[in-house]
């Protein structure tokens, strides 16, 4: 497998309104990780939410009144229901355990 990959995605669908989708970006690279990141002085990551979910967001079918296809942005993200955003939120969750290092120090015992 070739170190440097093509971007992959997985699309959610809404459960408030299942013709609804969201597609997420499965594949980080540093670049992307560092925007929304911080380590605290324990080595401990933890992620800004908003600006993951923002960053992960690569496309959705999200429209207006009159039809057309909402802007990708924080305030629109906001918009969504508890519902929905839950179901983003494992997904992301998903992508972010699957991208990041194992944190536990292994220890051995001779």
């Amino acid at each position: 497998m070739p170190y440097f990959i093509e971007q992959q995605y997985n699309t959610v669908q809404l459960p408030s309104q299942p013709t609804y989708w969201i597609k997420l970006c499965t594949t980080l690279k540093w670049k992307e990780v560092k925007a929304f990141a911080n380590i605290n002085e324990k080595g401990d990551v933890t992620y800004a939410l908003d600006q993951l979910l923002l960053t992960l967001i690569k496309e959705w079918n999200l429209d207006d009144d009159q039809g057309e296809v909402l802007e990708i942005s924080q305030e629109n993200i906001d918009r969504l229901t508890r519902e929905d955003i839950e179901v983003l939120i494992a997904a992301v969750g998903s992508v972010v355990e699957s991208q990041t290092p194992d944190q536990k120090k292994s220890s051995s015992k001779e």
